[in-house]
């Protein structure tokens, strides 16, 4: 649980957003400081300590494949897709204190889901939207992120799917594994 977050068993929407907000000031805190940002390995276990206790694998996993259950090789996929994004990104510039601002405004689907928006701003001024997708389970948890409108979960699923029909779920467990094993390798 996020210190300062209800705990109240009402699913507050509005604690979605706080907690993201958390979450985020928590990231760019330890972003800005150079030597918790040193190396890949470094910033694997940024993502492992702020980003992935707050992610729900078991439905984001199920979204992606439905019934092909690949929970603990797409944990790792989206644990090295986050920290290479943020490698990335960290390469060229230092992080900003005012990087992302969330909205005010959060969609509501039913009770138990929220869609929270953000928009992260980009070297030169512009800024690029980012929406979390939360579910309500006995917390507010991440099931989705979409970077320009482009959902992570639907993008993977056509992916995923493509491999599945043509090759098998064992073959794109290999292929994950293969990718995972190489990137935490590399290390």
């Amino acid at each position: 649980l996020v210190a300062g977050i209800s705990t109240a068993a009402e699913r507050d929407p509005n604690d979605a957003r706080a907690m993201l907000e958390l979450i985020t000031g928590d990231m760019m805190t330890a972003l800005r400081d150079p030597h918790a940002r040193g190396t890949t390995a470094d910033l694997r276990a940024l993502v492992e300590r702020h980003l992935l206790p707050h992610i729900d694998f078991e439905v984001s996993s199920t979204l992606v494949l439905g019934e092909h259950w690949f929970v603990s090789e797409f944990r790792s996929f989206l644990t090295r897709f986050y920290t290479q994004a943020l490698s990335g990104y960290l390469k060229a510039r230092d992080v900003p204190g005012d990087i992302i601002a969330f909205d005010d405004e959060l969609r509501l689907n039913g009770d138990r889901q929220v869609l929270v928006s953000s928009r992260v701003r980009q070297p030169g001024g512009s800024e690029f939207p980012v929406a979390y997708e939360l579910l309500w389970v006995d917390s507010w948890k991440v099931i989705d992120v979409k970077l320009g409108g482009i959902s992570v979960v639907k993008n993977y699923h056509v992916s995923f799917s493509s491999t599945v029909a043509n090759a098998g779920i064992g073959v794109l467990i290999a292929q994950l594994r293969s990718r995972n094993d190489a990137f935490y390798q590399s290390l």
